[in-house]
C-alpha cells in the first residue's frame, strides 16, 4: 500500500479508527434500511396480487361491456363523449412509506350523466365508476413498487461500496499505520537500549 495519504502517527490512527467506526455504523443502518425496503416490497407485491385477483374478473367484464357498448352505439359514442361537460377529476395525495413519498390516486369527482344519454351509455358509466377506484389503487401500488425498488437499488449500491471499498481501505490504512508505529517503537527502543548501555559503560 502507498503511504502518500497516510501519516504514521497515533493521532492519524485515532482518526482512522473513528472513521471506521462511523462507516461501520452507517453500513449497519443502511443494511437495516435495505431489509426494511425488501419487507415493504414483499408486502406491497402481496397487496398487488390481492387487488389483481379482485379486479381480474371485474376488468374482463368491464372490457366486454365496453366492446358491446361500442358495437351498439358505434360512432355516436364519440359524439356522446364530446357533449359530456363533466370531467373525471383525480386527486393525488402522498404518504410516507419507509421514508419515501408514495403517491395515492383517488377519484375526487365523477361526472354526472344526464338522462338524455342512452341507457347503455349510462350503464357503462356506472360500471366505470365502480371499477376506477380499484384501478387507481392498482396504479398507486405499481408506482409504490417502482419507487421502493429504486430506493432499494441505491441503498444496495451504497452498502456494497462501503463493504467492498471504503471499509477494506480504512482497515488497510489502519494496519499500515500500526505496522509503521510498531517499527518506530522498536527503533526507538533499540536506540534507548544503546543509549542506556553507553551510559552504563561510562559509569
Amino acid at each position: 500500500m502507498s503511504s502518500e495519504y497516510v501519516l504514521p502517527t497515533k493521532i492519524f490512527l485515532l482518526e482512522l479508527r473513528k472513521k471506521l467506526r462511523l462507516v461501520d455504523f452507517s453500513k449497519r443502518i443502511l443494511e437495516k434500511k435495505r431489509d426494511s425496503l425488501q419487507s415493504a416490497i414483499k408486502k406491497t407485491i402481496e397487496e398487488m396480487k390481492e387487488v389483481i385477483l379482485f379486479l381480474k374478473r371485474e376488468l374482463i367484464e368491464l372490457m366486454k361491456f365496453v366492446l358491446a357498448t361500442a358495437i351498439v352505439y358505434g360512432r355516436s359514442l364519440r359524439i356522446y363523449a364530446l357533449i359530456q361537460k363533466g370531467k373525471l377529476k383525480i386527486s393525488v395525495r402522498y404518504i410516507s412509506e419507509r421514508g419515501i413519498l408514495v403517491p395515492v390516486f383517488e377519484v375526487e369527482e365523477f361526472p354526472e350523466l344526464k338522462d338524455r344519454f342512452p341507457e347503455g351509455i349510462r350503464a357503462l358509466a356506472k360500471k366505470l365508476k365502480l371499477s376506477i377506484p380499484d384501478i387507481l389503487r392498482l396504479a398507486s401500488i405499481f408506482v409504490k413498487i417502482e419507487l421502493l425498488l429504486r430506493e432499494l437499488e441505491v441503498t444496495n449500491r451504497i452498502v456494497n461500496t462501503l463493504d467492498k471499498v471504503v471499509i477494506p481501505s480504512l482497515k488497510e490504512k489502519i494496519s499500515y499505520v500500526l505496522s509503521m508505529l510498531s517499527e518506530f517503537f522498536i527503533a526507538e527502543l533499540s536506540s534507548l537500549r544503546v543509549l542506556i548501555t553507553g551510559v552504563g559503560e561510562g559509569l
